[in-house]
């Protein structure tokens, strides 16, 4: 069976003037859609911020149980 992944992460991140602190969100547009093919589709969900897109992606109801693999994936590359 063959499975089609499509995976639309836009990443528009301001940068501020140098200040890495970890413990304020990255503020612009974030956002993602998964489709298995013939499966299911997350559908599109975008953000302002990167806090809501972390949580969002571990979150099964909004994203009709659909891609969970992927969406850890993506959670695991872009939320840690």
């Amino acid at each position: 069976m063959r499975v089609f992944i499509l995976i639309l992460p836009f990443f528009l991140i301001s940068c501020s003037g140098g200040n890495s602190d970890s413990g304020v969100a990255k503020t612009g547009t974030y956002s993602y859609e998964f489709v298995e093919l013939k499966v299911c589709t997350t559908e599109y969900h975008s953000f302002s911020n990167q806090t809501d897109y972390c949580a969002a992606l571990l979150d099964d109801v909004l994203n009709k149980n659909c891609a969970a693999k992927n969406r850890q994936t993506e959670f695991a590359q872009n939320c840690q």
